[in-house]
């Protein structure tokens, strides 16, 4: 922001009254009415430092990110002081676009200069985000020892915990979500005491959810346990899970809003059970058993007819919740699935993508190649229909990996370099999940070599659903991992990559290429008439 003197100075020149009109707009969220200003602006005038500044701010907090870091270097250029919020702006900037070497190079100069508590939290961060876990909650917990009363640097903490390890430790320091604001309490917790572990024989509980449908569908595996514990179990739900769950030994299921109606004892946010209910000593319990509805299956065959081939049937997701705040860097751009439909004729793709990365699919014409799915899936239970009848999903991590993992459906989880703390330690499993595999990536924002690995994959699934002439198990795709693992230990090259897909095409005849795209080489004898009419 401009200092006070600053201030003055810039606002006695009328000639930069245009600017701040423009930046006004785009604070507001009038981005073209901003862009379509600073355009002929920026051609015309030479702007002081601070503004550069203050455009790059609002073009990041607007997810142009090249571009602000664009205005941040054009601002040093112009002379802007480079002191520490500079360098933490710069920082900030880099980790956005996963520069990360460099981002904690320009974090280390802040703290240099300026090493208070605001810019020492912000290097930790940082250091979180390029997987440096013990470092940078070791600096959190010595800012809550400073600071005991900054409700940001005890979420931090307990945040940060939970990289480190999953144990009865970690779940209890996660509870600080709700007493520092982070998540915002249900409207249960108005008129009930939250459960804090307290005996349950007799006891009705209100299970309240607080985030996504995957986290939903992650924690319902303790249920049983709550009830072998003697209680009544109510499930607050989001409806689009409501047929799934109905099959789970709960004793009532309810919509947010109505819990006032409900007679409780406690209630108790379903990502807190781990708090109470973990143990250290064991995995955590098997997912739960999740009841795909009669009438979800046969809407399923009647809508995704499945020709009487040895195909490999593959659903994928290419993007996550718009509204989760790291969902840039968990998605992936539809054309990495486009490529694998190119590649493997021996595939038939199905998205079961929702919201609004749908259109992604269209925008590129990738409908040709790739079977839109979504339009049948009303719910979660028809989703769940869809699945069963699959041979494997591969996508990037969301709610329907949370799905199919269970419902003991082979799922290849491409991961970004940091992903949920669920997903550590490192490695190709996870204990939360056994037929779900872990494809991640080895340096930031380099999806590259997963999707490499998730081709080679299919490619030996593939050939193995022809040989055998059925549905291929959890056990299958383990054992494709570890012969794919063994192929790079003997030196053998990768699967070919975007480039020499392109490459290879133009070496083809135009028989071969048609061959190879068309939509008739991925679908086959498929009716194109989807859905009914």
């Amino acid at each position: 922001m401009l200092g006070l003197d600053e201030r003055s100075s810039i606002s006695s020149d009328t000639g930069f009254a245009d600017i701040r009109t423009a930046l006004a707009h785009l604070k507001a969220g009038r981005d073209a009415e901003a862009v379509r200003m600073l355009t002929s602006i920026t051609r015309q005038e030479q702007l002081p430092a601070h503004y550069w500044m203050e455009l790059g701010m609002c073009l990041r907090r607007k997810g142009s990110l090249h571009a602000a870091l664009g205005c941040y270097q054009a601002a040093a250029e112009a002379g802007i002081e480079q002191d520490a919020l500079f360098m933490t702006r710069m920082a900030n900037i880099h980790a956005d676009l996963d520069h990360l070497n460099r981002a904690i190079s320009f974090s280390s100069k802040a703290l240099q200069k300026a090493n208070n508590g605001t810019i020492r939290a912000n290097h930790a961060k940082i250091l979180r985000a390029h997987k440096e876990f013990q470092q940078a909650y070791d600096m959190f917990s010595t800012l809550v020892e400073e600071e005991p009363g900054n409700k940001d640097y005890h979420w931090e903490k307990a945040f940060t915990r939970m990289y480190l390890g999953l144990d009865r430790s970690a779940w209890k320091g996660f509870q600080v979500r709700f007493d520092v604001d982070k998540i915002p309490s249900p409207p249960a917790a108005d008129y009930l005491p939250r459960w804090q572990g307290e005996p349950l024989a007799g006891k009705r509980l209100l299970l309240t959810h607080e985030q996504g449908f995957g986290d939903t569908i992650l924690m319902l595996r303790y249920v049983h346990i709550l009830k072998e514990m003697g209680a009544t179990v109510i499930l607050e739900c989001q409806p689009e899970l409501n047929r799934l769950v109905e099959g789970l030994p709960l004793d009532g299921i309810v919509k947010r809003g109505t819990q006032r109606d409900i007679q409780a004892d406690y209630y108790c946010p379903l990502m807190s059970l781990p708090a109470f209910l973990w143990q250290d000593d064991s995995p955590p319990p098997p997912p739960a058993r999740l009841t795909v509805p009669e009438g979800a299956k046969k809407d399923s065959r009647k809508l995704f007819l499945f020709p009487e081939d040895h195909k490999l049937n593959v659903g994928i997701v290419w993007s996550g919740s718009k509204t989760f705040a790291d969902n840039r860097r968990r998605s992936v751009d539809v054309d990495r699935f486009l490529d694998l439909a190119i590649l493997h004729n021996d595939c038939r793709f199905f998205s079961l993508q929702k919201g609004p990365g749908t259109q992604d699919l269209y925008r590129t014409g990738g409908q040709f190649l790739i079977r839109d799915a979504g339009p049948g899936l009303r719910d979660f239970a028809d989703t769940a229909a869809l699945i069963e009848r699959l041979d494997i999903i591969v996508m990037t991590d969301s709610s329907v990996a949370h799905l199919a993992g269970s419902l003991g459906k082979p799922v290849l989880n491409l991961l970004n370099y940091n992903p949920y703390w669920l997903y550590f330690p490192d490695g190709p499993e996870t204990l939360w999940y056994p037929s779900m595999f872990l494809l991640r990536q080895d340096s930031p924002g380099n999806w590259d070599g997963v999707f490499q690995n998730a081709s080679n994959i299919l490619s030996h699934l593939a050939r193995t659903k022809s040989t055998l002439g059925r549905r291929i198990s959890a056990a299958q795709v383990e054992q494709s991992l570890q012969t794919y693992m063994s192929a790079l230990e003997k030196g053998e090259p990768p699967i070919v990559s975007r480039t020499d897909i392109t490459a290879d095409m133009t070496r083809m005849d135009p028989q071969q290429v048609s061959r190879k795209v068309t939509p008739t080489s991925c679908l086959e004898s498929v009716s194109w008439d989807f859905f009914p009419v």
